[in-house]
């Protein structure tokens, strides 16, 4: 920072992007719940050829509407490791199917060992909310962030 205290645009972009980084992360744990619920694993697992997205929308029986919103899932997905894409066409390269990953296999429902039951505790709204609560947790009497957003402890939910 500069002697006067006053940030210089670069400063101030990066302290921007910092925030949006931490106020959006959660969207990643949201996507993957997401993802469990669809069985998007494992539906691409039983197709045992890389899958294209017309063919996930059509094997998830998604109106066509949604097809964009699956296709913006996926790109987020392959980003974050968790599919990859492979071409389906090796002269033109323009026709692309998503296949596993390590991380996603290890989502499958058939296999074992898998982390599928542990991500869906995790990412479920009763995990969640004790995390949205943290700041009621510090101002109020409850001894923890899940009794303050349950009413309950853990163990007596």
């Amino acid at each position: 920072m500069q002697t006067n205290d006053v940030p210089t645009a670069s400063e101030m972009f990066g302290a921007q992007s910092h925030i949006y980084k931490h106020t959006f992360h959660f969207a990643n744990s949201m996507v993957l719940r997401c993802a469990i619920q669809l069985s998007i694993p494992d539906i691409i697992h039983n197709h045992k050829q890389p899958m294209t997205l017309f063919e996930l929308v059509s094997e998830l029986k998604l109106p066509p509407a949604k097809s964009n919103g699956i296709h913006r899932l996926m790109r987020l997905f392959v980003h974050s490791g968790f599919f990859a894409t492979k071409s389906l066409d090796e002269i033109s390269e323009t026709q692309e199917g998503y296949v596993l990953t390590a991380s996603s296999k290890m989502l499958l429902k058939s296999e074992i060992p898998n982390l599928l039951p542990f991500v869906s505790a995790m990412v479920d709204p009763v995990m969640v909310n004790p995390w949205n609560s943290l700041g009621d947790w510090f101002l109020g009497n409850k001894t923890n962030p899940f009794e303050t957003a349950q009413g309950a402890s853990m163990w007596e939910y």
